[in-house]
């Protein structure tokens, strides 16, 4: 175990460490958190100090027992680079949780807003994709039929329409997630419902959508991929362009995936881009092996069903134990003579199970054997299309027909909770825990004719193979490819690339036969590519560049300059300024703080610091000095007046910055400004920058009367607002002669205040 894990999964790590060696006795036993905390660390920068960056790594992620022996004598780098499989870091899951987090309490600080609504929809094509994000299918989320892709989708009626507007009436963004999996047709009928549910004849019914996958992986089958013209809407054939057009992309570069190495990563890029070489064959070639060597519990893939099938049926006849048959019910709906009906049921032995949601006619049970569920039985409960486990025991109603299958879903003891309470006082006479209840469902076909079929029975299917489509978007310990059947003319990059990234190592991959390079499907992997193009990357929308300007200021109230800090240090718009100045540090004069290039040129030193707080960094290389300064606290009627006010000069310039908490009196802080005696020094190169909670919006507090004497110009425009309630609070205000200047705001997520700035040119 890494110190992170430890760290952040087991409850006061110094009492559970022993006091002589360091580590834990063998009568000490770690008590293990009901909720595991995130850990916080400096997370140092690859480019500004790398050696540092290697070090924390490896100290946070890389399991050791003697700091000085196994991490600090060795070259970080290099140690860092052997380990990157044990090195995990976050993945595209954690990505998502991050933006919706973060995206959401951006929302909620709007004013008005409720904070008990939700504002962002998350969603996935596929039920298990759905519930790792913490999501609904697509198909649940915008009302699209079940059905073959190609088919007209008909409008939603008034009713259901008004009942999706209505829980759609607070979301305004859309994630959807393994965008991949989301064909063209599915994407248009997905913005068809947006238009028909917002009533706006835009793009998504004028929705903001946020997509996350990897196109080079597999299209949905009976789809074209999403950047293609759905097939079934001759109006959008005619257009040059797509809906997928209208979308940037954003490239995730550090490779995320835990347990990996980089010469399999490499294979692995090479393959997805057609770029196969002799050395990516022959490294994956030194995995091939005979099939007795293969261990008899890892997951096979293959590319069709009918190769899943005929292994699923070897290896449950090959396994020991009493074969169980389940013989689904089924039934046709509509009324009819009893001998067309018999016709039809007959019918129905023969059909695929693809037409009954992966339901079998006869379905073979045998303990010990992994099953798969194929359709979504509760998404929230993490019982989806693709869940699998091994089967464990069976419930049987007269010791004959099975009612019940109990299935153990493994490490993830999130899955199936609601399902095993709703069933706690049937649970089996068993060792084992863990066990999932699993009845049988029913699903509805209906036919070219109209006429409806239905069939009853449990929602799996064997799963000790499956195919290559299936394992899309998962992880595997192990894996078996026989390769040879993939060397043929249906053969894609993308299915080699799904096939081979499934496991987390090279080591973990076991292949059959001899695997040769394909340099084909050039066109789709081109067509992949363009969407990647420098024109299609996501530009973000607040850039500057302050690089030539003779002065550059920031100033936020920053709400707890402690509790932010790690958010400051690592957003680099900081630290292109000359001069930042926080404000509401809430720091003690124990604090100290280090901004990487720059000097502390002043600090707040009061005892009580609940809302008071400044703190003054310079970039290095540039002096400043503190003309005065001037602080005034009393407690009043229980509230704080509170006023500090620095006057600083650099080079020519004099800046006059501080804060002034809202209950104290416009009288009490004019007295304080008049002890800067600012009549001597405003009319040049002067600028006042702070939060003196005088609003510009409000004509009976704001700061235009005060500071007439002094004719002094607004530095931010009268459209701008600097706070999340559409006040002007945080302002800028400049002697006359600055006349080449900008000026405005940026965003801050952890702070009801934006960052205000001014560049003098």
């Amino acid at each position: 175990m890494c110190l992170s894990d430890f760290a952040c999964k087991f409850i006061d790590l110094n009492k559970l460490i022993s006091k002589d060696d360091e580590t834990l006795d063998n009568n000490e036993n770690p008590i293990c958190r009901q909720k595991e905390k995130i850990i916080r660390y400096y997370n140092y920068k690859l480019d500004t100090d790398p050696m540092n960056y290697y070090r924390e790594h490896l100290l946070l992620f890389l399991p050791f027992r003697n700091e000085n022996t196994d991490i600090n004598n060795k070259n970080y780098k290099q140690l860092f680079t052997n380990n990157i499989d044990i090195i995990a870091s976050v993945g595209k899951s954690t990505v998502i949780n991050t933006l919706y987090q973060l995206l959401t309490i951006q929302f909620n600080e709007q004013p008005g807003e409720n904070t008990e609504n939700n504002k962002i929809l998350l969603c996935a094509p596929f039920g298990k994709a759905a519930y790792l994000i913490g999501g609904i299918t697509c198909h649940h989320a915008f009302a699209l039929p079940v059905t073959k892709n190609g088919q007209k989708m008909k409008p939603l009626s008034e009713d259901i329409a008004s009942t999706i507007r209505c829980n759609f009436q607070f979301i305004k963004l859309i994630i959807i997630d393994e965008i991949s999996m989301v064909g063209s047709n599915m994407f248009h009928k997905i913005d068809a419902r947006l238009r028909q549910i917002f009533g706006i004849n835009k793009d998504f019914g004028g929705m903001s959508i946020i997509t996350v996958g990897d196109l080079y992986q597999l299209p949905p089958i009976l789809d074209k991929p999403i950047y293609k013209h759905p097939t079934d809407s001759a109006l959008a054939k005619l257009s040059p362009y797509t809906l997928w057009d209208q979308f940037h992309t954003f490239t995730l570069t550090q490779i995320m995936r835990q347990k990996n190495d980089i010469p399999f990563i490499n294979v692995l890029n090479n393959i997805a881009k057609g770029k196969t070489t002799e050395f990516d064959c022959k490294l994956i070639n030194t995995r091939t092996t005979l099939e007795n060597n293969i261990p008899t519990d890892i997951i096979r893939l293959y590319s069709t069903n009918k190769s899943v099938d005929e292994y699923n049926i070897k290896k449950i006849i090959s396994h020991p134990g009493k074969l169980i048959v389940s013989i689904s019910t089924d039934n046709i709906l509509d009324p009819m003579p009893q001998q067309q009906k018999q016709k039809l049921l007959l019918n129905m032995k023969t059909k695929k199970r693809q037409e009954f949601g992966g339901l079998h006619y006869d379905l073979q049970l045998k303990i010990g054997i992994k099953y798969m569920i194929t359709t979504n039985i509760d998404v929230e409960d993490g019982l989806v299309n693709g869940a699998y486990g091994i089967l464990q025991w069976i419930d049987y109603k007269n010791n004959i027909e099975p009612t019940t299958l109990w299935i153990d879903f493994g490490k993830n003891k999130k899955i199936g909770n609601k399902a095993k309470k709703a069933h706690k006082l049937s649970y089996p006479e068993t060792d084992e825990k863990n066990l999932i209840p699993i009845q049988k469902t029913t699903v509805t076909n209906t036919l070219k004719s109209g006429v409806q079929e239905s069939r009853y029975q449990f929602p799996i299917t064997p799963a000790e193979a499956i195919t290559i489509h299936k394992s899309q978007g998962e992880t595997y310990d192990n894996v078996c490819l026989d390769v040879t059947q993939l060397n043929n003319k249906f053969t894609t990059n993308s299915l080699l690339y799904v096939a081979f990234s499934r496991v987390r190592r090279l080591e973990n991959l076991y292949i059959i036969g001899e695997f040769n390079a394909i340099q084909k499907n050039t066109k789709t992997v081109k067509d992949i590519s363009n969407q990647f193009n420098n024109d299609k990357q996501l530009q973000l929308s607040l850039k500057f560049d302050f690089t030539d300007t003779k002065l550059s200021i920031i100033y936020h109230n920053v709400r707890s300059f402690k509790q932010n800090f790690s958010y400051i240090v690592h957003d680099e718009w900081y630290s292109q300024i000359d001069l930042i100045i926080f404000s509401e540090t809430y720091s003690k004069a124990c604090d100290t703080y280090n901004l990487n290039n720059y000097q502390l040129v002043y600090f707040s030193n009061i005892d009580d610091q609940k809302s008071k707080g400044i703190s003054c960094f310079l970039k290095k290389g540039l002096h400043c000095k503190i003309i005065n300064k001037q602080i005034y606290t009393e407690l009043h009627e229980n509230k704080v007046n509170h006023v500090e006010l620095i006057l600083l000069q650099i080079q020519k310039y004099y800046i006059l910055t501080g804060y002034k908490s809202p209950s104290t009196m416009k009288t009490l802080f004019v007295k304080i400004l008049n002890l800067f005696h600012l009549e001597k020094i405003c009319s040049n190169h002067f600028i006042l920058i702070g939060d003196f909670n005088f609003d510009c919006y409000d004509e009976k507090n704001c700061l235009n009367d005060i500071l007439i004497p002094y004719s002094l110009k607004r530095g931010l425009s009268t459209g701008i607002t600097t706070t999340n309630f559409n006040t002007q609070i945080d302002v800028i205000y400049l002697s006359i002669d600055i006349t080449e200047y900008k000026s405005g705001t940026y965003e801050s997520f952890f702070s009801d205040h934006k960052p205000i700035f001014i560049c003098i040119n």
